[in-house]
Parts: C-alpha cells; sequence; structure tokens
C-alpha cells in the first residue's frame, strides 16, 4: 500500500467530519471559479505534460501582468468568487505577490496551484500574506516510486514536497489545503487512491481531488503507456467500490464513486454525453490570454467584454450536446461532477 509505515500516516480513515463542514468546503470548491494560466514555465518534469519538457522550456515564457490581470467588471459579470492560479509553475512567476494581491481584493479567495517544489513553510506563509487562501499541491502518489514513474519526480525531491506539506498542515492558520493527483495508468489503482485519501486523513487536508491524464497530443507522443486504456477500466471500478467506502469512513472531500465510473467509461472507450458537462455560468479560463468558458470551444471565448458573458453562457449550453467528451473534459470540472448518462 503507497505510503504504509510512513510517520504520521494512519492506516485508516480519520474519524467523519460533520456533514455541515463537508458541504460548506464543497461550496467554497464549486462556488464560480476563474482558472488562470500565469505561466507556461515549470521546474519538474512531469512525463504526461508538455510544460515539463526540458527540450522546449527556453521557448516558454511568463504571461504578462496585462494577460492574467481580469478586472473587476469582468468578474463581477461573471460571477467569479474563486481565482486559481496555475500553469506552468506559478511559483516561479516573478509577479506571482502581484498577482495574487489583485484578485485578493476582487475575489474570496485566490488559490495557487503548485507542482511544490520549493513549497517550503516561508514561501506559504508569504504567499498568504499577499492574498492566497489555499494552496492545491499536485502528487499523483504518496509512494515515491509511483511518483517518478508518472511525474519523473525525485524520490528525495518526493521526500521533502510531502515533509513540507506536513508542516504546512500543521501550522498555525494555515490556508486551505488539497491534493489534486492526475490518474494515468501508472497509477490507476485503489492502492494508489487510499494513499492519498489516507495521506489526506492524516495531515487533515481540505479535499483530494482526481482527474484522468491529460492528453493534448503531448502524452500520446510522449508518454503514451501512462494514457487510461481498456485494462484500466476494471480497476477503476474497483476505485469506485472503494471509495464508496472511504466517503462513508469520514476521508477528506474527493471525487464520488460515480466519477469513476465515468472515467472507466472513457477509458473503455465508451463515450459520455456532452451535454452532462457540469462547466455552467460561473465557470471561466484564462488561456494564453484568452478569456473563456472552455478553451475547446471557440464559441464559449469572451472577447475580454462583460455584455459578451450572458450570451455566450447561453451558447455554450446550446452547444454542449454536441461536444464529444475526452479527458481533457475532467480538468475545470466541480469535485462532485458526474456525467449523467
Amino acid at each position: 500500500m503507497p505510503g504504509a509505515g510512513r510517520p504520521g500516516l494512519r492506516a485508516g480513515p480519520r474519524p467523519a467530519r460533520g456533514g455541515i463542514l463537508r458541504r460548506a468546503m464543497l461550496g467554497r470548491l464549486s462556488s464560480p471559479t476563474l482558472v488562470v494560466d500565469i505561466t507556461y514555465r515549470c521546474n519538474a518534469a512531469c512525463r504526461y505534460c508538455r510544460w515539463g519538457d526540458a527540450g522546449t522550456l527556453r521557448q516558454r515564457s511568463h504571461q504578462g501582468l496585462g494577460a492574467v490581470l481580469v478586472g473587476g467588471d469582468m468578474l463581477e459579470a461573471l460571477g467569479t468568487k474563486r481565482v486559481v492560479l496555475s500553469g506552468g509553475e506559478p511559483q516561479l512567476h516573478p509577479e506571482i505577490g502581484r498577482i495574487a494581491r489583485h484578485y485578493a481584493g476582487l475575489v474570496d479567495d485566490v488559490i495557487v496551484i503548485t507542482n511544490g517544489y520549493g513549497l517550503v513553510p516561508g514561501r506559504a506563509r508569504g504567499l498568504a500574506a499577499r492574498g492566497v487562501t489555499g494552496i492545491t499541491l499536485s502528487l499523483d502518489s504518496a509512494d515515491p516510486a509511483e511518483s517518478a514513474a508518472a511525474r519523473a519526480t525525485p524520490p528525495a525531491q518526493h521526500r521533502d514536497i510531502l515533509r513540507n506539506l506536513g508542516r504546512i498542515a500543521s501550522g498555525a492558520g494555515r490556508p486551505e489545503l488539497g491534493i489534486n493527483a492526475t490518474v494515468s495508468s501508472a497509477t490507476a489503482r485503489w492502492s494508489t487512491v487510499r494513499g492519498l485519501l489516507e495521506l489526506g486523513s492524516a495531515l487533515d487536508l481540505d479535499f483530494v481531488k482526481f482527474q484522468p491524464v491529460f492528453d493534448d497530443g503531448y502524452a500520446s507522443a510522449n508518454a503514451p503507456e501512462l494514457l487510461l486504456g481498456s485494462g484500466d477500466a476494471g480497476p477503476l471500478r474497483e476505485i469506485a467500490s472503494g471509495v464508496e467506502g472511504a466517503i462513508a469512513g469520514g476521508c477528506p472531500l474527493t471525487n464520488p464513486p460515480g466519477f469513476w465510473e465515468d472515467v472507466a467509461e472513457l477509458a473503455a472507450g465508451r463515450p459520455l454525453p456532452g451535454g452532462a458537462c457540469g462547466l455552467g455560468p460561473g465557470a471561466a479560463a484564462l488561456t494564453g490570454g484568452e478569456l473563456c468558458m472552455c478553451y475547446w470551444v471557440k464559441e464559449s471565448r469572451y472577447g475580454g467584454q462583460a455584455g459578451r458573458v450572458g450570451r455566450v453562457q447561453d451558447g455554450f449550453e446550446r452547444l454542449k450536446p454536441r461536444c464529444a467528451v475526452g479527458n481533457h473534459c475532467f480538468c475545470n470540472q466541480k469535485i462532485d461532477h458526474e456525467w449523467a448518462r
């Protein structure tokens, strides 16, 4: 079992949190969210991600402030309550403090999603001082060997990440803390998921969210063995059963069993209905300086005009049934989303 025997990692889930607290946390995660890519530089080498490709690192740059700072009028029109700073590795952006301060003055929550490299407690406190209310760690497994297989994370680096996460989690006035795990063929098993849920339980994290490996053409060309396929469908359904019991036992907020059934269907080559996409009013992404509801649907782009928001959102609802759902469609879905069939 991943993580077995690690100091401070309990063998079972913690006592169940009260339903009110769980619903409150789900409400925060599900509040209208803008995801902002502030850089496409990265200091990790995840095998399935183009931003970790050392061969193209010099060709990538940080996004300028004009491309990442959305004004209050547009945020108000979108209904945005939560901004997630993403990338690349957002910690590398030299103006991350200024970006965080900008959004902290306009929305309720500012979250940084990070690979955790160099995220020592002092760094976390510095981000909090600039308005960051939450940190989400990209971590695919509690086991260093599995993390190396999926993300090429050196074992020593993996240990540092977990050690620092534990120190941040136990600190006074800690921010919202969660894990975002990519499910690949290297990690699509119940023991891996259980290991992350137990880690989240031991550190009293707010959530552990999963999403299938993303492929925009890079993963299939450079690490095709990590893509989910028909052989992973059975283990994914086993995860659905395991998660059901873990949720009943009080694990951190996580994806419901139906999510795992959805991913299993997709891995088996069976399509999911586009009309059941969970993106709706309030969902937005700022990618390459372009603001949209969904990066893959060009008609969902706002063009920087607050007055277009309602028309774009209505049009997107009409277009969704014609969408072909793929792994890329899971990125910005809510943690409790299931594709109704």
